[in-house]
């Protein structure tokens, strides 16, 4: 036998209901036995008569002997743990009432012709077999920490999935059922609390009064009948990173470029001269208008910031080439005056054909071609580098 006592289903509300519903069943168990309350008998949902609603309810509180309220408690507890823990107080309550009554009233309603030997039914487990059913569509693969109860003592702990405990349990009361066993009018009654809470579970989670956060039963079905991840190969999500990084520094250079255009309108050459700068060096690209980088410049120039504009003008070279003559030379005249660079100035000059300048930029080009070489032959020390 499978004892339950504990669960590792979360639980979002404090179970005040379901402890109200245990004192309130020990105490009427208690006062009708010591003679404080009505006896037993007068609880009892009644077989072969006329109906009584007052009955629907008082009989769901009212139980046999001792050994009936424990196990009807215990399981109480379990379920009434899982279920209001996800329902509030207020909405647990209302649904075990409401299974209860309803069992209760269907099952008078069917039994208003009997005239056996039995005379009613007690108890609180068809609305407990309820909850258990709604516990069984909401949270299946949690956990039920149960006693595993073996010829008078307990053999071990194990830990029984909810929907698994529930259909061990429903499974017993079929065959009692079916066995016809003295324990038949019991199992009937058990599944009719069954029967009725598993409807509620599913409308209630349809309707969204309760989120399980997609471990409900419905969900799990999904999941299990979903096609299967596939992860791309290792080669495709590199690619599709490089893509991604590509884009978003494409993105930063877009807008780095509006910037920098926009300061250069305003007549703030300063600002756009850093824009640029930290532009080209953590951007690693550039990608301005011809006549901004020449603002640049020329500000770079007045301010005596020669050095500074060199990179700039290696820019515009590279961007406009057709047109970079004269920047040619003025990089040219800074390599060997400012940056003492006399290979690079060299290199500068190397496409720049002299016979298609007029004379005096022939001829500044000429000293500063010599002015390298002389740098050169003396000795002048030179990392060749492409950077600036």
């Amino acid at each position: 036998m499978l004892i339950p006592y504990s669960t590792d289903a979360p639980v979002y509300h404090w179970p005040y209901t379901t402890v109200g519903l245990i004192v309130a069943n020990v105490m009427a168990f208690y006062a009708a036995h010591i003679g404080l309350a009505a006896p037993v008998e007068a609880w009892v949902l009644a077989y072969g008569k006329r109906l009584h609603p007052v009955q629907w309810v008082s009989s769901m509180f009212m139980h046999a002997d001792l050994s009936h309220i424990i196990g009807n408690m215990i399981f109480l507890w379990v379920f009434g743990l899982i279920v209001e823990g996800k329902l509030g107080w207020w909405r647990f309550l209302a649904c075990y009432l409401g299974i209860g009554i309803i069992q209760n009233l269907l099952q008078q309603v069917v039994m208003l012709d009997y005239g056996g030997p039995v005379i009613g039914s007690l108890g609180a487990s068809t609305a407990i077999y309820g909850i258990m059913a709604m516990a069984a569509i909401w949270a299946p693969k949690n956990d039920v920490t149960c006693f595993l109860w073996l010829a008078g003592f307990v053999a071990r702990i194990v830990y029984v999935p909810i929907y698994v405990f529930s259909l061990i349990y429903v499974g017993l009361d079929l065959y009692s059922i079916l066995m016809s066993s003295e324990w038949a009018g019991t199992g009937l009654l058990h599944m009719s609390g069954f029967l009725i809470g598993l409807p509620l579970a599913v409308v209630l989670l349809r309707c969204h009064v309760v989120d399980c956060e997609d471990w409900d039963l419905f969900s799990l079905i999904r999941k299990a009948h979903a096609a299967p991840e596939v992860t791309p190969p290792i080669a495709d999500r590199l690619a599709a990173k490089r893509a991604a990084d590509e884009e978003r520094d494409a993105a930063k250079r877009r807008a780095a470029r509006e910037h920098i255009a926009f300061l250069v309108r305003e007549g703030d050459i300063a600002s756009a001269s850093t824009a640029y700068r930290t532009m080209r060096n953590v951007l690693g690209g550039v990608d301005v208008d011809r006549q901004q980088m020449i603002a640049i410049i020329k500000w770079l120039h007045k301010e005596k910031r020669q050095a500074e504009s060199a990179p700039v003008l290696a820019d515009l070279i590279a961007c406009y080439p057709e047109q970079a003559v004269s920047a040619r030379i003025t990089l040219a005249q800074i390599c060997v005056a400012e940056l003492e660079r006399p290979g690079k100035a060299l290199d500068v000059l190397a496409d720049v054909t002299t016979a298609l300048l007029p004379p005096e930029s022939a001829a500044l080009v000429a000293r500063i071609a010599a002015r390298a070489r002389f740098m050169q032959a003396e000795g002048t020390i030179e990392i060749d580098s492409d950077t600036w």
